[in-house]
């Protein structure tokens, strides 16, 4: 196991904290009282214990039950982003999307037609017609 040395001279020898822009801590308040989810809560408290009491990335993270490297994560994208890294969207998407989701509910509508009268939906059929419409083979 590897075990850093402890030389006197590099002890102590870090850069000092970035402080928050004015006012910061009174609009972090406000995204916690407006927290829709217990995740959005957290990642706005995240960054409030540190601006408002000062505590440090491994307190923060003991308080959070978090790593102490999500929490340096996160503080240093807020004091890069503002207050715009809570706009952001969840981890999910259509990443890797071939139709808007307003094209695909136009090529299922005949599917669903024939399922909602009781009909028999063939699977590959719908594949085909996906295919079709995106011009190249899907799995």
């Amino acid at each position: 196991m590897y075990a850093p040395s402890r030389d006197s001279s590099v002890e102590g020898a870090m850069r000092p904290r970035r402080s928050f822009p004015k006012g910061s801590v009174e609009r972090l308040e406000q995204a916690l009282r407006g927290a829709q989810s217990k995740a959005e809560f957290q990642r706005v408290q995240c960054v409030w214990l540190r601006a408002a009491l000062g505590l440090n990335a491994n307190q923060v993270a003991q308080a959070l039950g978090w790593r102490p490297t999500s929490v340096r994560r996160l503080q240093a994208q807020f004091l890069r982003q503002g207050e715009g890294l809570w706009e952001r969207s969840g981890r999910g998407g259509r990443h890797h999307q071939n139709l808007t989701r307003e094209e695909e509910a136009r090529l299922l509508q005949g599917f669903l037609k024939r399922a909602e009268e009781g009909r028999l939906l063939e699977v590959s059929r719908v594949k085909q017609a996906y295919e079709q419409a995106v011009g190249h083979v899907v799995p």
